[in-house]
């Protein structure tokens, strides 16, 4: 295994966000801990190939690589853990905003502690906070590990975010740890991913990596989330 993490992307016909996250990965402070992005795709119709080629001459060593499968999140996943190159894999959603030290807290985490998942904080944008009651509501009731200010915060299964994660590839690997690929609608299946990670003897805690997450979603698709 190579030095370094695999950046770990499902997307699909969302090229503006996908253009967002990769413009802040290449701004992290530590970029050369980036050995690879993994864009795991179904082949998208709009302009991400461009976005992805745009992006390209941004990083200094890493290398984007655009793979593609079904149009399922949990297969894409499953994809870019197959497919990485190092240990270290660290996942975000194409909706994610990095701040400049996520990728230095993720990886600093992962060096000094095995055998656990880390799942870093999220928080809206204040725009959005500010005009949207949803939104509002979102961010003040997402976890309320997002507003605790240190590491290492043991998590519940029902609190680990796949939109802001971190694993170590042979443990999970080892533990046939992948995402259940039966989930077909949106969401919960990072919950279900962390029940099984508790079953198989991992710790949860939470990352000071912290990401914003630009939500597309609305209220309507947010109660068929929790209806499932």
């Amino acid at each position: 295994m190579n030095k370094g993490c695999s950046v770990i992307i499902p997307t699909f016909n969302r090229a503006p966000l996908l253009e967002v996250i990769l413009l802040s990965l290449s701004r992290q402070k530590k970029q050369d801990l980036i050995h690879e992005i993994l864009i795991c795709d179904s082949d998208s119709q709009d302009n991400t190939k461009q976005v992805i080629a745009d992006a390209s001459n941004k990083f200094h060593n890493a290398s984007i690589k655009h793979l593609h499968t079904d149009n399922n999140i949990s297969k894409k996943r499953n994809l870019g853990i197959n497919s990485a190159e190092s240990d270290f894999l660290i996942f975000f959603d194409d909706d994610c905003e990095l701040y400049e030290n996520s990728i230095e807290d993720h990886f600093n985490a992962l060096q000094l502690h095995k055998n656990t998942i880390f799942s870093g904080k999220v928080v809206f944008p204040r725009d959005q906070i500010n005009s949207s009651n949803y939104i509002r509501y979102r961010d003040s009731r997402h976890r309320y590990a997002d507003h605790i200010k240190y590491d290492c915060f043991k998590l519940s299964y029902k609190q680990i975010v796949t939109m802001n994660m971190a694993a170590r590839r042979s443990e999970l690997l080892e533990t046939r740890l992948l995402f259940d690929e039966s989930f077909l609608s949106y969401g919960m299946e990072d919950n279900e991913f962390g029940y099984r990670a508790e079953k198989e003897g991992f710790n949860l805690y939470l990352s000071n990596a912290t990401i914003t997450h630009h939500d597309r979603h609305n209220f309507s698709t947010f109660k068929k989330k929790i209806y499932s």
